[in-house]
C-alpha cells in the first residue's frame, strides 16, 4: 500500500479517538476512577452513535462533528468530577 500511494494515516482511526472518549464519558464513566463499567460504556456508545447519525442526516461536516463530540466529552468530564474530593487551596 505504501509503494502504491494507497496508504493514509487517517485509515488507522485517529479521528475516532474523540468519539470513543465522548462515548465513555457520556456513559457516565468517571475519569477519576471508581465508577463505570461496560454497560455504561455501551450506553454511551449508543448515545454518541445516535447523535452522529442525526448529524449525518443533517449533512453536517466531519469537523463540526468532532467539535460537537469534543464539547460533549469536556462537558461530561466536568459533570462526572466528584467535587467533594477536590481540595481548595487558600
Amino acid at each position: 500500500m505504501a509503494q502504491m500511494g494507497g496508504g493514509s494515516m487517517e485509515i488507522g482511526g485517529a479521528d475516532l479517538a474523540v468519539a470513543v472518549f465522548a462515548s465513555v464519558v457520556a456513559g457516565g464513566t468517571a475519569l477519576t476512577g471508581g465508577v463505570g463499567g461496560p454497560h455504561r460504556t455501551l450506553l454511551g456508545v449508543i448515545i454518541i452513535t445516535w447523535i452522529q447519525a442525526g448529524m449525518l442526516m443533517l449533512a453536517m461536516g466531519r469537523d463540526i462533528q468532532m467539535v460537537t463530540f469534543g464539547l460533549i466529552a469536556v462537558g461530561m468530564s466536568i459533570a462526572t468530577i466528584d467535587r467533594r474530593r477536590i481540595k481548595i487551596i487558600k
